[in-house]
């Protein structure tokens, strides 16, 4: 997330005539009332008023109301100023709402106003403060108002590592929107080794599950959802060239990273080379530590999975016997469970996650880290009874059962998906609200705003009726504004 080149570029608004807002955004405005209400009259916490002001904030620019969402954003920040002990993620919010609304001028002033906190010191917290914010700017394409935060840290090494940064962030934003050469320059300009092979390859996510669900994109993984292997490939070609020039710390990540990326191709011999490299490369500081585990781990899931899709379950399963800790067998048998019900392959698929949550329920592993989220490769598969059980054998908590619940009303069961919500998130709670909320949403954008608006009127908990009233107004909200517009 080094350089001075001239990205441009503007990032500056295009003023036209707005439309009549739909009669839809009325209702959300009407709703975003009661919110308020319960906001200013309400028993709810500093740290969920602060968020909610938030998101109010981003829904009210949504919506065409750009003076609502300031006012929104100015009163998320005095709630959070006001309080102690500071809200370290509520200063976050407040500086990435901004970036988000355009307003990348009050990020600095923000930062600096951040007070001591007794978790962190005061000059991490306004760093990680501008950090975020300005990650937040790029990503709306505000590159310029991205560049002024980096350019307000104090460290001379801090702001050249943010503006690398937003410049990878933007250079794979630009392969999205299909400009490659804009793409290509800007990894023409980066510097380090390892921020060019993160712009073309991804950036992987700690973990297993979490990987598979949100792959960091990178541009060859761009140009392999538009259908451009060919060029998916090439640029994969280059990431491995720059392998063996990276820093030490990138080296397993980066690895994964263009491992990852080849298996996605279907283009083992190349992974399997880079897997090569990986195993063979001593890790920093000559340990093979949980981290440099967790990574090789990684590797070896990805070729499993292009295994499986090549129709070769059998030369999946023999990578298994790679790894002697029945954990880290039953985190790949997820993996590899997850890769045959996309090939399509139902049976073997649940033959594969029954033998996993059996490791899981002799205790070899914690359920609930990152890399070891069955039930959410279970749901990623589609077969929600299958996750039901396995938070059932699991004794799986709150969090799972609340993915369970947004999973059903993915897929339009939103009575089965309160009942669920209802009955095992039985004490109104973070879990409990956000699976309500995304409830609402789903159901009203299904055009069941009234059925959803009859059971939002009987929740009684205020923490939870703000939550499920935002999921009614996003349900009824139409975008008539973009991130930055102003």
């Amino acid at each position: 997330m080094r350089l001075a080149f001239l990205l441009f570029l503007t990032s500056a608004s295009v003023l036209s005539a707005a439309p009549a807002a739909p009669p839809q955004n009325q209702a959300a405005k009407e709703i975003l009332g009661q919110v308020a209400g319960l906001l200013e009259n309400g028993n709810a916490s500093a740290e969920l008023r602060g968020r909610v002001w938030c998101e109010i904030a981003r829904l009210r620019h949504k919506i065409g109301d750009r003076e609502g969402a300031l006012k929104a954003v100015r009163l998320a920040r005095s709630i959070i100023e006001k309080h102690e002990p500071p809200i370290i993620e509520g200063w976050k919010t407040v500086g990435e709402t901004l970036a988000w609304l355009g307003e990348t001028k009050a990020v600095p002033d923000l930062a600096k106003s951040v007070p001591e906190s007794r978790r962190l010191l005061r000059d991490e917290f306004r760093q990680a403060v501008s950090w975020q914010s300005a990650l937040m700017a790029g990503a709306t394409g505000n590159v310029r108002g991205a560049v002024e935060i980096a350019d307000s840290l104090p460290k001379e090494d801090d702001r050249r590592q943010l503006k690398a940064d937003i410049y990878v962030a933007e250079g794979v934003r630009l392969a999205r929107k299909g400009d490659l050469t804009g793409a290509f320059r800007i990894v023409g300009e980066l510097s380090s080794p390892s921020d060019k092979l993160f712009a073309l390859v991804g950036k992987p996510k700690d973990g297993l599950a979490p990987d598979a669900v949100e792959p960091d994109a990178g541009i060859a993984f761009e140009q392999w959802k538009a259908g451009d292997k060919v060029g998916a490939k090439e640029s994969t070609m280059k990431a491995l060239a720059l392998l063996p020039d990276v820093e030490s710390k990138s080296e397993g990540p980066g690895a994964v990273a263009v491992i990852r990326m080849f298996a996605r191709l279907d283009a083992l011999p190349e992974a399997r080379k880079a897997l090569n490299w990986l195993l063979t490369t001593p890790p920093e500081k000559g340990i093979r530590d949980e981290a440099r585990i967790t990574q090789e781990l990684h590797a070896w899931a990805c070729v499993a999975a292009a295994e499986i899709r090549a129709g070769r379950d059998e030369n999946a399963m023999v990578i298994l016997k790679y790894f002697k800790s029945p954990g880290l067998q039953a985190s790949l048998l997820q993996f590899i469970a997850l890769a045959q019900a996309q090939a399509g392959r139902k049976e073997a698929s649940k033959a594969s996650f029954a033998k996993a949550v059996a490791f899981y329920e002799l205790g070899v592993t914690k359920v609930g880290e990152p890399d070891h989220d069955i039930i959410g490769s279970l749901l990623l598969a589609g077969d929600i009874d299958g996750a039901i059980l396995a938070a059932r054998r699991l004794m799986a908590g709150p969090p799972f059962w609340a993915s369970i619940a947004i999973a059903q009303a993915d897929l339009g069961d939103f009575d089965g998906a309160r009942k669920t919500a209802d009955a095992i998130l039985k004490t109104p709670d973070t879990w409990h609200a956000a699976a309500l909320r995304h409830i609402a949403r789903r159901q009203t954008k299904a055009g069941q705003s009234a059925e959803a608006r009859g059971w939002a009127s009987q929740v009684t908990n205020d923490s939870t009726k703000i939550d499920v009233l935002m999921g009614l107004a996003e349900g009824l909200a139409h975008e008539t504004a973009k991130p930055a517009e102003k």
